[in-house]
């Protein structure tokens, strides 16, 4: 059994080192919401967004 987590440990050290990083330098989409969507079981509603929420909400693909 001790083997195992050892072949799984080894497997897991290897995958993390062996990734590549990856260091975007241009961003392809920057996206802000206008609005935030809220849903629940029973109702859905959306809510305007002020200046500060949609930079906090921002997407940004690189």
């Amino acid at each position: 059994m001790k083997r195992i987590y050892f072949y799984w440990i080894v497997i897991g050290i290897a995958v993390f080192v062996g990734r590549e990083t990856v260091w975007a330098k241009t961003e392809a989409v920057v996206g802000i919401p206008m609005i935030q969507a809220r849903l629940s079981m029973d109702h859905s509603h959306n809510i305007d967004l002020d200046n500060s929420q949609k930079v906090k909400s921002r997407l940004i693909i690189t």
